[in-house]
């Protein structure tokens, strides 16, 4: 295409973008930028997007109280992105009911940028699949340096990466604050259901089976160390994890043990030692 985006929504207040297809544009099917507020986004077909490799369906920078609803996006480089560019600082943003798939990099994520760290995003209800299939190490769904209030909750999220691109179901990524995951159904990601790192976070009553199933071992929930950061003090309670064949079902890596409460979760499947732990394998929940 020869425009950088399909729609953009700069400053602006009150508007929305309803019903259209949008695509082939090289930067953004829809970017919400330098103030856009209350804009609604929703019921749209947004494909072919991205000549660059921040291509994105819709993007959010300095947009606040927006709400992306019940779009179609697919063939960008990413799905649907909220980050900290531009003022004022992005924050109570909405990503509901959304199909993302068939995307080079990750589904949807909030990070950071020259203003801050995005404060409470909300992700639900969104089916992602077919992510991570031209970039590698990122999830379906997933934070990043971001901000107070983030919630990812009654999503699917599945078959994400491939033989040569690693991709896993939903990313806690380095230095995003205390998050929410919960009431997620993660299956069949190439590395990890849900990956976990810093602290302070809640993750319950999610459903993870069958990740892991090509090379990776990750475990359906891992801790991990990120930028130096390790994970600590997590809530990890009521959830239902399948392990692959041969795999672990949960993995805290060497550094990631300390003050977490893992409760009533019900483990299946894996290996006879399952539980990976500080670098040691177990074969019973520490």
């Amino acid at each position: 295409g020869r425009r950088l985006y399909s729609v953009d929504l700069n400053g602006t207040s009150y508007i929305t973008v309803d019903s259209f297809t949008l695509t082939g544009a090289n930067e953004n099917g829809v970017v919400l930028e330098n103030g856009a507020n209350y804009a609604s986004i929703s019921n749209n077909t947004i494909k072919n997007i991205g000549h660059y490799d921040w291509g994105t369906g819709i993007h959010f920078k300095g947009a606040t109280n927006g709400i992306a609803s019940g779009n179609d996006v697919s063939a960008t480089y990413s799905g649907i992105v909220v980050e900290g560019w531009y003022s004022p600082l992005s924050s109570n943003n909405a990503i509901a009911g959304n199909k993302i798939h068939d995307v080079d990099n990750l589904g949807t994520t909030v990070t950071n940028g020259n203003v801050g760290h995005p404060q409470n995003t909300l992700f639900e209800y969104n089916t992602v699949y077919n992510c991570m299939q031209a970039a590698d190490d990122g999830p379906g769904i997933g934070s990043y340096h971001s901000g107070t209030g983030t919630v990812i909750r009654y999503n699917r999220v599945y078959n994400c990466g491939t033989a040569s691109f690693r991709g896993s179901g939903i990313n806690i990524d380095s230095y995003s604050a205390p998050t929410q995951v919960y009431g997620n159904v993660v299956y069949g990601n190439n590395y990890g259901g849900i990956n976990l790192t810093a602290s302070g976070h809640s993750v319950y009553n999610n459903t993870l089976y069958n990740n892991n199933a090509g090379t990776a071992d990750a475990g359906e929930i891992s801790i991990f160390t990120g930028e130096g950061l390790a994970g600590s003090s997590i809530t990890i309670e009521n959830n239902i994890l399948v392990a692959s064949t041969g795999k672990h079902v949960f993995v805290a890596g060497s550094g990631n043990t300390t003050g977490h409460l893992i409760n009533h979760n019900d483990y299946y499947g894996g290996t006879s030692t399952p539980f990976s732990w500080g670098g040691a394998n177990y074969d019973f929940a520490a």
